[in-house]
């Protein structure tokens, strides 16, 4: 699989797990964007990157950022392994995706899909710009509601109390950036997104780490997400709420969720998920818990 990526690694720390789950997977990465590009989000991801032994581009959404985006365990890796915590990006985000759209979009007859993908875990900033279109595009983010949901015919398996009788949410990824989502939802390929809620019901703790550590990791990224959460872990034993990986393997295997079709919207910057045609994307109902985890834990 050839892969675009927007990310907004070292605001969250599970962005740079969905990026060691994707590398371990075998991914031909082809683009990372960072939003909004700090050096020191720069910094990491190419850490990571050199680890494996990959040549990625890693550009930014704006150019000339200079606050600091990281902390925590992305400060311990770079520090245990002797990286700077200042890199430099390999130029403007939407230069180098439109470059690889274009160059995917060449040689193909008319009616013939490009072989290209993308992935957001991240404010879709400049995803939104693009002149030409990936395949399809995976999305953590937005927000179904259970009622929405039931009538549909889907009651998921964990239901949180807090999101029940609720049908607009604050997202991060779309609400961040309300504009470059919509322009986003507008654009003619097939959109899947990964919602709040079913999200929260995934939690990465010492149990789920047990199982992670069952198993050798395949490649260099593989043990690095392991080392990572267990530096997580040792600080924050309750565990980690996996957004972005979540969201990275329902990508790859989008056969372990039940889909929904509906129409995102958004209201007073909160989204949520309708029923109104025409339908602008497929949102996640629920998902196979031991599957995501057999995935995981086997970097597939």
């Amino acid at each position: 699989m050839k892969l675009i990526i927007e990310t907004d690694i070292g605001r969250d720390f599970d962005d740079f797990i969905a990026l060691c789950y994707l590398i371990d997977a075998g991914v031909d990465i082809k683009v990372i964007s960072i939003s909004p590009g700090d050096s020191d989000q720069v910094a990491i991801t190419k850490f990571l990157l050199k680890e494996c032994g990959l040549n990625v581009p890693v550009g930014v959404s704006s150019l000339y950022r200079d606050k600091k985006s990281i902390s925590g365990v992305h400060t311990q890796l770079l520090k245990k392994y002797k990286y700077a915590e200042i890199e430099k990006h390999d130029g403007l985000s939407i230069d180098l995706i439109n470059g690889v759209l274009e160059e995917a979009n060449k040689f193909l007859s008319e009616g013939e899909e490009s072989d290209i993908e993308f992935f957001g875990c991240g404010p879709l900033d400049s995803i939104s710009q693009i002149t030409k279109y990936p395949r399809c595009a995976s999305v953590q983010g937005g927000f179904v509601s259970y009622s929405f949901l039931k009538n549909k015919g889907i009651v998921p398996r964990i239901q949180l109390d807090k999101f029940k009788d609720i049908e607009f949410v604050q997202t991060f990824n779309l609400s961040s950036n309300s504009k470059a989502a919509g322009t986003f939802l507008k654009m003619p390929f097939k959109k899947r997104f990964i919602s709040k809620n079913l999200c929260h019901t995934i939690v990465y703790d010492g149990k789920v780490h047990n199982v992670m550590d069952s198993f050798r990791a395949k490649s260099r990224a593989g043990e690095i997400l392991r080392e990572a959460m267990l530096m997580y872990l040792k600080k924050h034993p309750h565990g980690k709420i996996i957004h972005d990986p979540t969201a990275a393997i329902c990508h790859l295997h989008p056969d372990i969720a039940t889909w929904v079709n509906g129409r995102l919207v958004c209201e007073n910057e909160k989204w949520g998920t309708i029923e109104l045609l025409p339908y602008n994307c497929e949102i996640i109902g629920d998902i196979k818990y031991e599957s995501l985890l057999y995935y995981l834990s086997h970097g597939l």
